[in-house]
């Protein structure tokens, strides 16, 4: 990515290698095309507009890869190994300060948000890739981006399903795999109580759910434990469910400022959801609501429910007007005063299509501070203004009087100054302390999670003393509550539904809130699944017999998957169909990683490798750091002087007969390659440890096996590469029959005479070794 140009003039119409637009409604696959992209290149940004998206696109990719090449930045979260290849980002925490070969960018069309579309302007006018670049969303912003981005190449796919209307029908025949879309988290409740008593129980997601306790509610869902999940519209950006109708319960939403209708193409993102890859999607309306929701305290009469049919015809066919403006806001900031960074944020609009944003939140917030005098006071010492804003920019999580959320910031701002831009760590720990108090209360909890990602933001931003150790609390805190929140809901919105008769509403009243209110004030104990599903890696270990371990615990066994550098995992232990598949993908990501310990992603490294370097690369990682010298003879041969460097260095060793990976064949290491062996084969043959020199080749393991496990077979041997090596070094100038020489066999670890068949093979091996390749310059 390029750095933002500081001059106005020359703000638009960045330039890069390439830059793509894909464009186009819901279950096109953009999102997919895009990480396939991706993974094509050594490195990569890709911004997302919601932490819960960016976070199930960290799942999807470090399962591929594994954790360790992969970055998650969040303004609540950040998981950043050593060497990261890829960074999964929401779009206001991309790290543009990173050149990277590839960029994305998903819901571009969000460039015309009120609040965060300027943040999404500026990354479609400066986000780039040294190579590629590509923005994804719908086709309402097609106009604005080819006269903003003219080099811009456009390319559009059709869904790949049919979305069709399917008209209004009461809650209780709203069918399976439905989700019902509502705005307000009373009537999400309220929706999900009567589907509780009515068909079963349902899965809920709503925007204020932490990524954790998202998905532990999908999970449910996805693994068939309910029938229906209740919704606000933080379904429609993107989040892969398998959902085949989508009911709207309500057409009108709060957006921060006023209750407004939805937009038609916001039904549409939403209504989208509906239909998965080639499985056809229908949409529809709730009626008669009220006489089923009535009886619950809190949640007022529904308005009408209407979609014209000239509406319903646009949603089907993905028929939209184009966005008639973005928003936008300078990123030349004048940081010398208050007032001065407040003039320099309403500049002028450099063009016509870009209309100024005046009115964000981070934007509001700082007014609001510049409107004290000790914070005016305060921001004239030294790097005070700058502060100050990255202060005012603190999300407001918790949405509830605005004049606290700047006093909270007031009082941040303050400590930060006295104390040299770091706040006590006692004074966070206070505030976590009281947010982590127990509580089973669904309301309660979803409002201490967001108290908690206000202070976890805090944390990220390293204005804590011991910032790691407070990013960790945060973490656990929030953890926790995840955790509290997922069963609460699950014991209210499922649980109950199986301890009573289907038959006749909810019980309601003061005995039922009596009910609520008696509830366990302490959180049963997380399951052993639940544990594995946030487990860290040294809690995690592998055992030869493809088994894996929790805190010493056989849980999981590795089952042949793609091929040998991907297996599959079972869970052993016992875990509700939901928090299997959580766990299940928390240890194909360990899996993955294990393989990167053994054959090192030199690609992650950042430098620059040729073609040949990454066949090579390639090649050494479907082997787990090993193969025959003649299979990779073309692009041995095309290393460049930069690229040998890198794998010398990696410790890799180019053979006479065979590519290995020293580090590779020690024991441990082979302990680990015999796991992802034994995991393809399934069977329990004799395999050499690491320990032998060579062993005698089993009649029932084929060749491949040995040779990933670094012992190459030659002459009905499989001998360590290392060793093997070694010998034809030393014997190059020993006399003929030299196998018959103790020591020769010995070096080998076997007898004589087989040490006489062995070095005939690799006479025959070396006598046809391919011609030396020619390489282009």
């Amino acid at each position: 990515m390029r750095s933002r140009p500081r001059d106005g003039a020359t703000l638009l119409f960045a330039v890069s290698s390439s830059i793509v637009a894909l464009l186009g409604p819901t279950n096109t696959g953009k999102t997919f095309r895009a990480i396939e992209r991706m993974l094509d290149f050594d490195s990569a940004v890709m911004g997302f507009p919601l932490r819960l998206l960016a976070r199930e696109v960290y799942d999807r990719v470090s399962v591929r890869v594994g954790e360790g090449q992969v970055a998650l930045v969040t303004g609540e979260e950040k998981r950043v190994p050593a060497r990261p290849k890829y960074w999964i980002a929401t779009v206001e925490a991309m790290p543009l300060d990173r050149e990277v070969d590839f960029v994305a960018v998903d819901e571009i069309q969000l460039a015309a948000h009120r609040d965060r579309g300027h943040v999404f302007t500026d990354r479609l006018l400066h986000a780039r890739g040294r190579l590629e670049t590509w923005f994804l969303g719908s086709d309402t912003i097609r106009e604005a981006l080819v006269t903003l981005v003219p080099d811009v190449e456009i390319r559009s796919s059709p869904r790949l399903s049919t979305l069709s209307w399917a008209g209004a029908a009461p809650l209780a025949q709203v069918p399976k795999r439905s989700a019902v879309v509502t705005f307000s988290l009373p009537r999400v409740y309220a929706i999900a109580e009567a589907l509780c008593g009515l068909r079963g129980g349902a899965a809920v997601v709503v925007g204020a759910l932490s990524p954790r306790a998202r998905n532990a509610q999908v999970a449910m869902f996805q693994a068939g434990e309910v029938d229906h999940l209740v919704a606000t519209d933080a379904i429609g950006m993107g989040l892969n469910l398998d959902i085949d109708h989508v009911a709207f319960a309500a057409l009108e939403k709060f957006d921060g400022r006023e209750a407004r209708p939805l937009e038609l193409a916001e039904v549409a993102q939403i209504a989208g959801r509906a239909g998965r890859h080639t499985r056809n999607g229908t949409f529809g309306i709730v009626s008669e609501l009220d006489a089923v929701l009535r009886p619950r305290r809190g949640v007022g009469r529904s308005k009408p429910i209407v979609i014209k049919p000239d509406s319903v015809t646009s949603v089907e066919r993905h028929r939209f007007p184009s966005l008639s403006s973005l928003r936008w806001r300078s990123a030349d900031l004048d940081l010398s005063t208050v007032e001065a960074l407040l003039a320099s944020l309403e500049a002028p609009s450099p063009h016509p299509l870009l209309r100024r944003t005046d009115d964000a939140e981070d934007h509001k917030a700082l007014r609001a501070l510049a409107a004290r005098d000790d914070i005016v006071r305060l921001s004239r010492a030294r790097g005070g203004t700058a502060l100050l804003r990255q202060v005012a920019s603190v999300p407001d999580y918790q949405k509830l009087l605005f004049e606290d959320h700047v006093d909270t910031l007031a009082d941040i701002y303050r400590r930060l100054m006295a104390r040299d831009g770091a706040l006590e760590a006692s004074f966070v720990e206070a505030k976590l302390d009281v947010i982590a108090r127990p509580s089973s209360d669904i309301h309660d909890l979803v409002a201490k999670l967001a108290a908690t990602r206000l202070w976890s933001y805090v944390a990220q931003q390293g204005w804590v003393v011991d910032t790691a150790a407070m990013r960790d609390r945060t973490a656990d805190v929030e953890d926790a509550l995840s955790d509290a929140l997922h069963r609460a809901l699950r014991d209210r919105f499922v649980t109950r539904a199986k301890k009573r008769s289907r038959v006749g509403p909810v019980p309601t009243g003061p005995f039922a809130a009596l009910r609520d209110r008696l509830a366990p004030m302490h959180d049963p104990p997380r399951s052993v699944p639940e544990r594995i599903a946030s487990a860290r890696h040294e809690e995690l270990s592998i055992g030869n017999d493809a088994s894996i371990r929790f805190e010493r615990v056989l849980v999981a066994r590795m089952v042949p998957g793609r091929d040998l550098v991907t297996p599959d995992v079972r869970l052993v232990t016992d875990a509700s169909p939901s928090e299997r598949l959580r766990a299940e993908r928390r240890l194909v990501a360990f899996a993955r990683d294990v393989v990167r310990d053994i054959t090192p992603d030199l690609t992650a490294r950042g430098d620059r490798l040729s073609p040949a370097a990454k066949g090579l690369a390639y090649a050494l990682s479907l082997g787990l750091s090993t193969a025959w010298t003649a299979d990779v003879a073309e692009q041995v041969a095309c290393l460049t002087d930069e690229d040998a460097l890198l794998f010398r260095s990696a410790g890799y060793v180019f053979g006479e007969l065979v590519v290995y990976r020293a580090k590779a064949l020690k024991p441990s290491a082979v302990d680990k390659r015999m796991a992802f062996v034994r995991a393809l084969r399934g069977d329990t043959a004799p395999l050499p440890t690491g320990q032998e020199v060579s062993v005698p080749v089993h009649r029932s393991v084929d060749p491949g096996a040995y040779l990933a496990l670094g012992y190459p077979v030659v002459g009905g041997r499989a001998v360590r590469a290392d060793v093997l090596e070694r010998t034809i070094a030393r014997t190059r100038t020993q006399p003929d029959g030299a196998a018959t020489n103790l020591p020769v066999a010995t070096w080998l670890g076997m007898p004589p005479r087989d040490a006489v068949r062995v070095l005939k093979e690799v006479d025959e091996r070396l006598s046809a070794r391919p011609v030396r390749t020619t390489c282009a310059p």
